[in-house]
């Protein structure tokens, strides 16, 4: 359907994919009417999957929406309420998508201008980019390439550039060309790619960025006492960024690897449980964080592990794990899904309106179950009780019922709109 959509079409394309993990086919031995490599037909389409109930495999969908650039959702308790509020994510998501095939390029600089003398100066420094903190990016030789793809209205990406510089003796006030960054895009509005504005000496092209590093060399800084204790303390927003880095590390080597199977007699949420405690208790990042004040993450973060354990003793089975993969998959990409953990992170405005709606939605529903007898009260589409009646729909009904009504009013909305009020809208 997606491939076969018209040149004139501007939308772009995604893919849900729902699974309970149950396998209800009539003909398992029907072939596939896909064709080519899967792996780049995967690619071709974000994937955004959610696993429903405690049979689903959640390292297929993770691997899924992982290799697509999509998100996985973990839905194993509560199932009428919150699959509504994780297809509300999703859906104002995908509702907002202003840009696509979003790729920065970071280039080394080395460029020195000598504030002092007001012109550039004939030295240079070395910068050499060792890595770049996001899945997938790729380092050659004087640059390097960060794909984001699909961007949302609303969204922050944190990136963390890992450099060398090396810089011989200056004196005077000084600034440093340490990075270049352009960043290339595709309009949703237009499809095509941005194009550069010209280049000119007064105003250079909107989507490149110079960062500077401005320095002030003396001749008297050699005799400067040191301040050991807070030596190479980084900015708050920088320590943010390494101690997530650090601890989806930890989950990549420390554990994910064993989230398949039992470890001796404590099972995954003990193994987790141990290891959490063994990270928090040795590592150097964590304590020198938890040093300087910077301790609103580490709390985020530290909740969300011990939710994440409960999550693990409550469940059975493999789709335990959900909580895990989608949490994981979360803050790789910095973007929200629903993890069924308590606290959500990554919420675009968009996003959080749409929940709450969804909430609304689950509360009203529950109310004109309730008030049987009483079904004026309720909108027609959260009518549980048939007048006449005080029997209640099944859940599997009502479930589909209701995304189905917000599914389709989701269309209905995206074929009406006119482009000048999507443009406002975004």
């Amino acid at each position: 359907l997606l491939d076969a959509r018209s040149e004139s079409e501007t939308r772009q394309g995604f893919i849900i994919l729902v699974s309970d993990g149950l396998d209800n086919s009539e003909s398992p031995s029907q072939r596939s009417m896909a064709t080519g490599d899967p792996t780049t037909r995967c690619r071709q389409y974000p994937v955004h999957t959610m696993g429903l109930g405690k049979a689903h495999n959640p390292k297929e969908l993770h691997s899924i929406a992982e290799e697509s650039n999509g998100t996985y959702s973990s839905i194993t308790e509560d199932l009428d309420s919150k699959i509504l509020e994780a297809f509300a994510v999703c859906l104002a998501g995908l509702k907002s998508v202003v840009a696509v095939e979003t790729c920065i390029t970071f280039e080394k600089g080395g460029k020195i201008t000598d504030h002092s003398r007001k012109s550039s100066s004939s030295k240079t420094a070395e910068v050499k980019i060792k890595s770049i903190d996001w899945p997938g990016s790729s380092c050659k030789k004087g640059s390097s390439d960060v794909m984001l793809g699909v961007l949302y209205a609303g969204e922050v990406k944190d990136l963390m550039v890992d450099i060398d510089l090396t810089v011989n003796e200056m004196h005077g006030y000084l600034s440093i060309e340490v990075l270049i960054a352009t960043v290339k895009y595709k309009d949703v509005q237009r499809m095509k790619p941005q194009e550069k504005q010209p280049e000119t000496k007064e105003k250079p092209p909107a989507e490149k960025c110079i960062l500077n590093v401005n320095v002030c060399a003396t001749s008297f800084g050699k005799y400067c006492k040191k301040d050991e204790s807070n030596q190479g303390a980084p900015f708050p927003m920088v320590m943010n960024q390494r101690v997530r880095s650090k601890v989806l590390k930890f989950f990549s080597d420390q554990f994910k690897a064993e989230l398949e199977q039992k470890v001796g007699r404590t099972g995954p949420a003990g193994k987790l449980e141990e290891s959490w405690e063994a990270f928090k208790e040795n590592d150097s990042l964590w304590k020198k964080a938890q040093r300087i004040g910077d301790d609103y993450l580490l709390e985020r973060i530290d909740d969300d592990i011990d939710a994440m354990v409960s999550c693990l003793k409550r469940g059975s089975g493999l789709a335990r794990l959900g909580c895990v993969y989608s949490w994981v998959l979360s803050y790789e990409k910095q973007r929200a899904t629903f993890t069924g953990l308590p606290a959500a992170m990554f919420l675009t405005p968009v996003m959080k309106k749409m929940v709450e709606e969804a909430q609304t939605e689950v509360d009203a529903t529950t109310s004109s179950a309730v008030t049987a007898g009483s079904t004026h009260l309720a909108p027609p589409e959260t009518r549980l009780v048939e007048a006449g009646s005080t029997h209640l729909a099944p859940p599997e009904t009502r479930l589909v019922g209701v995304l189905k009504e917000i599914v389709m009013g989701i269309l209905k909305d995206q074929v009406e709109e006119e482009p000048s009020q999507a443009q406002t809208r975004q």
